[in-house]
């Protein structure tokens, strides 16, 4: 019983994804990133490249999906490389027959690929370099100031973020015959 149960669900599930019309998208465009601890937020432009799968459930309801290279830049000195795939459930609302709105929502995967981080900073020291960059002790009380900079990997071990992301993916769409604006 639980064969048959089960063989009459698969043939179910393929016959209804073979007659869906699978879409294919070709995605890119920018976005605004940014982390902040504080009220001084910096946003920074990324991109975004990709391919996009929908498998449409009626005329108003999809699944989303597909494989996206980002770039998210949280600040100047930093720069991360992402692969993400969405899963998104998507809603499209016609306004006539030519456009319309699409919302979306729903998980996402990425692995951090790559990128460098830059750190620059400022010690204060009683000691000071020379021109050969040899350590003297400091003539008087005061202290010296010897600025510096160290650029790290983005997902070091010890130092890094980490190279897996999951996360929460919302969007809304614009629709004009083919072609597709959004946010998100």
């Amino acid at each position: 019983m639980k064969k048959h149960l089960l063989i009459a669900l698969v043939l179910g599930l393929s016959t209804t994804i073979c007659h869906s019309q699978v879409k294919i998208s070709v995605q890119g465009g920018t976005g605004l990133t940014g982390i902040t601890q504080n009220e001084n937020y910096n946003a920074n432009f990324g991109y975004r490249f990709g391919v996009g799968v929908e498998f449409p459930i009626d005329k108003t309801w999809s699944m989303q999906t597909g494989l996206q290279l980002l770039n998210r830049s949280y600040s100047i000195d930093e720069a991360v490389i992402y692969l993400q795939v969405p899963i998104k459930v998507a809603a499209y609302l016609p306004l006539n027959n030519n456009c319309g709105l699409q919302f979306s929502g729903g998980p996402y995967i990425a692995l951090g690929l790559g990128g460098k981080s830059k750190l620059n900073w400022v010690l204060a020291t009683n000691e000071r370099y020379d021109d050969d960059d040899f350590i003297t002790p400091s003539e008087g009380n005061g202290a010296t100031l010897v600025n510096g900079e160290a650029t790290h990997k983005t997902f070091d071990k010890n130092e890094g973020l980490k190279c897996l992301d999951i996360g929460l993916s919302l969007g809304v769409d614009f629709k004009y015959k083919c072609l597709f604006a959004g946010i998100g």
